[in-house]
C-alpha cells in the first residue's frame, strides 16, 4: 500500500469542514469550543479570540493563545499592546476575556451572536406606553421600553447631574 493522494486530499478537506463546523457553532452559540469542539460551560470564562479575520470565536482555557489566558497582552510584534478584560457577556452573563487595545472602545461584549439578539430583543422598540420622565415628574409616551426621559432637554439634564 502506497501513499493515496486522492485520499489524503480528501482527508484534508473533510478536516477543514469539520473545523469551520465548530468555528460557526462557536460564534453561533458560544457553546463549543472553537478550536477542540469541547462543550462550553456558561458557568466558566470563555475566551473569545479573532482567527483567520474572522470578527471572533470562543475557545476554551486550554486552546486560547497564552498571552489572553496568562492576562498580558502582547500577541505578536506587529500588533499594538492588547490589554486584557474579563467582562459579562450582555446576553446572558458569562465571563468573557477578551484582547482590546487602547483605541478601541467598546460598550458591551457578546459570547455568542445567539446572546447578541437575545440583547437586541431586549431593547426592541415595543408598542406605545405611559411613562414617568425621572427628571420632570411628566408622564410621557415612551415609543421604547428603555425610555426614561420625555424630552432630549430632559435628557441632557439627566446626563449632567450624573456627572
Amino acid at each position: 500500500m502506497g501513499f493515496d493522494p486522492v485520499g489524503a486530499r480528501r482527508q484534508a478537506r473533510e478536516e477543514s469542514a469539520e473545523r469551520r463546523r465548530r468555528r460557526d457553532a462557536s460564534r453561533r452559540t458560544g457553546k463549543v469550543c472553537a478550536k477542540c469542539g469541547e462543550e462550553l460551560r456558561r458557568d466558566h470564562q470563555a475566551f473569545r479570540v479573532s482567527v483567520y479575520g474572522s470578527p471572533f470565536v470562543l475557545m476554551c482555557g486550554k486552546c486560547a493563545p497564552g498571552w489572553l489566558t496568562s492576562g498580558h497582552g502582547k500577541p505578536m510584534r506587529i500588533i499594538p499592546r492588547v490589554d486584557v478584560h474579563v467582562w459579562e457577556c450582555a446576553g446572558c452573563g458569562r465571563q468573557v476575556v477578551f484582547g482590546m487595545s487602547n483605541h478601541q472602545y467598546r460598550k458591551r461584549i457578546y459570547c455568542s451572536d445567539e446572546c447578541r439578539k437575545i440583547y437586541r430583543r431586549k431593547r426592541e422598540r415595543v408598542g406605545s406606553h405611559e411613562k414617568t420622565c425621572e427628571v420632570c415628574g411628566r408622564e410621557f409616551t415612551a415609543a421604547r421600553s428603555d425610555a426614561k426621559s420625555c424630552s432630549p432637554s430632559c435628557r441632557q439634564k439627566a446626563y449632567r447631574q450624573r456627572q
